[in-house]
């Protein structure tokens, strides 16, 4: 599991724990040793569209990033979930 924030639920269910974000190549790398499988969760929820270029490097850019070094390193299957709320949806 690569997580920007500890996630002890996690660790108690017996998941490996790697400390990183989906921007940092050198952490997905790190998380992507010997794996069979991608769970793609990240992702950032925004009400404020004034910020485009963060949501597009977290959320478009980051994906194809993880996607490269997964089939770089033979992962096999990734599973990707959104949201529409990583657009900039309004509160209103």
């Amino acid at each position: 599991l690569l997580q920007r924030s500890a996630a002890p639920e996690a660790e108690a269910l017996g998941a490996e724990v790697l400390r990183g974000s989906v921007e940092d190549p050198a952490a997905v790398r790190a998380s992507l040793a010997e794996v069979e499988a991608v769970f793609h969760l990240a992702g950032q929820v925004d009400f404020d569209p004034s910020d485009p270029a963060r949501l597009y490097a977290l959320h478009v850019q980051g994906t194809r990033d993880l996607l490269a070094a997964a089939a770089a390193a033979g992962v096999r299957r990734v599973v990707l979930a959104s949201t529409s709320g990583t657009i900039a949806v309004f509160r209103e």
